[in-house]
């Protein structure tokens, strides 16, 4: 477990270079790729991280979930500076599909939490209204369990061989679980 974090410069350590900003809040894993700082941190740090860096990386430029599985999430954000030169992401995994509201920190985060409550069924507490959203279906469809019922529905090419000689399973359209065309 990583105890601190330099922002500003990429190899030195904490406290090395005149300007650089100190994370306080432990986190699992520090990173740097792709010109940003990634970091991983547990749901009991995810608003305390960001409280921190509100200070240097104000601006939220986006929020997204990824769903693994079951009930785990992986919950993403990016921060800039004014300047949008520099960049944090932070990252954390939730079982419970629950995590701290970032709706007090950023104007933001209000429309991509609701986005991610509508989509993925994932609860943020402390956001007070959602934004409304016109949603046709009464399930999550960013979700890896919900059924694409245009793909199940309409024939899919692959499952018609061609070839009456050769033996091959039917396939299933992309997305598909075999379980959901029966």
């Amino acid at each position: 477990m990583t105890t601190s974090a330099s922002l500003n410069s990429k190899n030195a350590p904490a406290g090395d270079s005149p300007g650089t900003q100190v994370l306080a809040t432990p986190t699992l894993n520090v990173s740097h790729r792709d010109r940003a700082m990634w970091l991983e941190v547990g749901v009991e740090q995810w608003l305390t991280v960001h409280r921190e860096l509100k200070a240097t990386h104000p601006r939220l430029e986006w929020l997204t979930a990824t769903h693994l599985m079951d009930d785990t999430f992986e919950i993403t954000s990016h921060l800039t500076s004014p300047d949008a030169h520099d960049g944090v992401v932070i990252r954390c995994t939730t079982t419970d599909g629950g995590v701290a509201s970032l709706s007090e920190l950023f104007a933001t985060a209000r429309y991509h939490e609701s986005e991610m409550q509508i989509l993925c069924g994932i609860t943020f507490n402390g956001l007070s209204q959602p934004h409304p959203f016109a949603l046709v279906s009464d399930s999550f469809p960013l979700r890896r369990d919900f059924a694409l019922l245009p793909r199940t529905q309409r024939p899919w090419p692959g499952a018609v061989d061609p070839d009456t000689a050769a033996r091959r399973r039917p396939s299933l359209p992309p997305g598909v679980f075999p379980e959901w065309s029966q």
